[in-house]
């Protein structure tokens, strides 16, 4: 089978690029994302419900812990007489996309990169006291059905914020491939191997839809309900460029619960700030190559603050969205600050593992602090964070 894999891997790149982008865009047709909302912040003890029915508009769901109303309406004008009323502010529901790239063929070069596997050799390094962090993937939803990931996600807390139910399956492929670069199952003689061993468990919380796209209302409603459910970190591979108030509310809710927030940087290939990423209390994550350069694809800045692999990164795919590489095993590669980040929330999961009393100031501190610095410029010029994660670093020093 590693043979059949490596000759996949060397002989076929050119075919499996021709058919990853054939294919994918079927992946990715459907959307539930299509009408613009409003996200209103109402004053207390003001009846919301007649202030939206007064201007024609429908309140969809609310968010309780922010005291923010999802408002939907087909007056363009609604935004200027909502100002009007008794409101603390006013924002667009913008949307937030998956953040991978294209898939290229290589093999699994992303854990020797960060010294995961010094860990295997050094059973001090590897001394795991508590093995129940939690890692909450807020993304399209995880395939918990996969061999690699049986046993791992938890199923009996996880939801579905696009659909509004407990069934946070995968329909996409996105939150599958994340969840496994994160945890996928360890020495089980069964496919790739997850950053955290077998250390943590995974909620799937599904806020964004079939095809890779969700509002920042269902997000921000995940990040809270993650937090609520005990996760102690959240892996948000996803962004988008509008700055909102509800959703950096959302991850200052994380926080200060005790979580850390890992988010991805963005595939701009700029300095243009990506959200969540962006935020203070979130880990904003730049993708790198395997010789420690920034991916050019990957977003950069004085914002960023750490990075991790993000290039032709191999991991755990839904069999029925199996085909990007025209070969159905339940494993390919793809590339983003999407992939970089689960490394990031990985690296968080075994140091809350490691030191359970930890708070989210000292397991963000400690991976920052132990990173490896990179050669790129970027770096030099202080707009690629701390550098490159190093995870034995991280669980020796």
């Amino acid at each position: 089978m590693r043979l059949f894999r490596l000759c996949r891997m060397i002989f076929f790149p050119i075919l499996v690029l021709v058919l990853f982008v054939a294919i994918i865009p079927s992946v990715h047709a459907a959307t539930l994302v299509k009408e613009k909302r409003l996200l209103v912040k109402f004053q207390q003890n003001v009846d919301k419900k007649a202030i939206a029915a007064k201007h024609g508009a429908k309140i969809l769901s609310e968010i309780p812990k922010l005291n923010v109303a999802v408002l939907q309406s087909s007056d363009g004008a609604l935004r200027e007489k909502l100002q009007k009323e008794k409101i603390d502010y006013i924002e667009e529901d913008a949307v937030a996309t998956t953040l991978s790239n294209d898939p290229l063929y290589t093999s699994q070069w992303a854990l020797p990169k960060i010294q995961w596997d010094k860990l295997i050799s050094s059973s001090s390094a590897y001394n795991i006291s508590s093995p129940s962090a939690l890692i909450a993937v807020v993304d399209t939803g995880v395939d918990y059905t996969h061999p690699d990931l049986v046993g791992k996600v938890d199923t009996t807390n996880d939801f579905d914020f696009v659909n509004n139910d407990t069934d946070a399956m995968d329909d996409n492929l996105h939150g599958t491939h994340v969840a496994g670069i994160a945890a996928a199952a360890t020495d089980n003689t069964t496919g790739v191997a997850g950053v955290s061993f077998n250390t943590v468990k995974i909620l799937p919380i599904k806020v964004l839809d079939a095809g890779g796209s969700g509002y920042y209302s269902w997000i921000a409603s995940g990040i809270i309900y993650a937090a609520d459910h005990g996760a102690k970190v959240i892996n948000l591979s996803l962004g988008g460029s509008f700055n909102s108030t509800t959703l950096e509310n959302a991850v200052n809710y994380a926080w200060n619960k005790g979580a850390v927030v890992v988010a991805a940087a963005g595939n701009s290939g700029t300095t243009a700030k990506s959200y969540p990423g962006a935020y203070t209390n979130a880990i904003g994550v730049w993708a790198s190559t395997q010789t420690d350069y920034r991916a050019s694809f990957s977003t950069y800045g004085s914002w960023v603050d750490v990075g991790a692999p993000g290039v032709s990164i191999l991991s755990t795919l839904p069999f029925t969205k199996d085909t990007t590489d025209g070969v159905q095993d339940g494993y390919t590669l793809l590339s983003g600050t999407s992939m970089a980040t689960p490394h990031v929330a990985g690296l968080a999961g075994l140091l809350f593992s490691q030191h359970p009393s930890w708070t989210a100031t000292q397991t963000r501190n400690k991976i920052q602090s132990t990173a490896d610095s990179v050669p790129d410029r970027e770096f030099s010029r202080g707009r690629l964070g701390s550098g490159r994660i190093n995870v034995y670093r991280a669980l020796t020093q």
